[in-house]
């Protein structure tokens, strides 16, 4: 077949999957996420006389405090706001102390809540937007008090349980006695204790397509989890699909937090535990990601495995990539067709066990 051939293919692959996946996807993934749109903040205006000025250095003293106290970085980390940005913000007049003081004891419980759950989220992981959010209007002081409303305790659970297993990898993958392949497919585990605290009213038994919905707001919140990443077209440069407001609520994230710096996927998970086939290369460290990604696109999205290995053959027919990495990731694809799809619905531990043993090469 000529390159022209596969060019056309990937195309029409690529322009079904992004109409597919940003309505689909979004749709499943907001049942379990309780998603809503954010309303922000109103800051009253601000009125300069010598008693407000005196009253006014008392309460930045005091927001300083109680921020500071619920474990917040004095310049931020990343993309957080920090004490000094929030003090910058009432001093501007943009939003007023009540509403800082709040969100500062809403940063404290928050703290409480994860360590209770699990283990307990770096502060500045919430004191940040996406890309997206921001663009939206949204802010962090509705956010955080989104994170702490009793309706959101479920999610904010499985957060906390993924963090606290993301920890547990990190210490014992230098010993041999934890694997990135381990961990993220634990993560995947926890979507059933999670359904059946969101889901009050499940489908009947013969209703497929309602379990089918369920299985697969299960592989999404679990891509979002571990990464919270697409793939972009790379004809129209958007994402195949996406995870609105919950895409950075993921254990990647909070390790950039945690390490106080940027890293890539691959960085931060690695390949541990993964059989070399489904590696290839030691450049080809990005198969936990690679792993979600699929699991989307086939059980989610129904994308048959050769459109997907397709996109592998046109990247080292078009793009020179390393054709063993394409093995590699081919071979991927093939596992999680041949173990997780068949019976994800009815019996996800023993699909997710049935690819745990394959991908580790027992």
């Amino acid at each position: 077949m000529t390159k022209t051939y596969w060019l056309i293919l990937i195309v029409a692959i690529l322009a079904i999957l992004i109409v597919i996946g940003l309505v689909g996807g979004k749709n499943l993934y907001s049942r379990l996420t309780n998603s809503f749109q954010p309303v922000g903040y109103q800051a009253p205006s601000v009125i300069h006389t010598p008693e407000a000025d005196s009253q006014n250095q008392t309460t930045k003293v005091d927001i300083a405090k109680k921020l500071r106290a619920a474990g917040l970085s004095e310049n931020g980390i990343i993309d957080s706001v920090g004490v000094r940005g929030h003090l910058q913000r009432y001093e501007a007049g943009e939003v007023d102390a009540q509403t800082i003081l709040d969100y500062a004891e809403n940063l404290a419980i928050l703290n409480q809540l994860t360590e209770s759950y699990g283990a307990r989220i770096p502060t500045d992981f919430w004191d940040a937007l996406s890309k997206q959010q921001v663009e939206e209007g949204q802010d962090v002081y509705t956010q955080v008090a989104r994170f702490v409303d009793p309706g959101s305790a479920p999610y904010l659970k499985l957060l906390a349980r993924a963090w606290a297993r993301f920890l547990a990898f990190k210490a014992g993958e230098a010993s041999g006695e934890d694997t990135a392949l381990d961990a993220a497919l634990d993560m995947l585990l926890m979507q059933d204790d999670y359904v059946e605290e969101v889901y009050l009213d499940l489908p009947a038994a013969d209703d497929e397509a309602g379990w089918k919905g369920i299985a697969d707001s299960k592989i999404i919140v679990w891509q979002s989890l571990i990464a919270g990443t697409s793939r972009i077209n790379p004809l129209t440069g958007e994402a195949l699909f996406s995870h609105g407001d919950f895409g950075r609520n993921s254990v990647a994230e909070m390790w950039r937090y945690r390490l106080k710096k940027h890293l890539g996927i691959s960085e931060i998970w690695g390949v541990t535990g993964f059989d070399g086939q489904f590696v290839g290369t030691p450049e080809n460290a990005n198969q936990v990601e690679h792993m979600s990604i699929t699991s989307f696109l086939q059980l989610v999205l129904d994308e048959p495995i050769t459109a997907l290995n397709a996109i592998e053959e046109k990247k080292v027919l078009l793009n020179g990539a390393d054709p063993k990495e394409a093995a590699a990731d081919m071979a991927l694809n093939q596992a999680v067709h041949d173990y997780l799809l068949p019976s994800y619905i009815q019996d996800l531990p023993d699909a997710v066990g049935q690819l745990r043993s394959v991908l580790k090469g027992e």
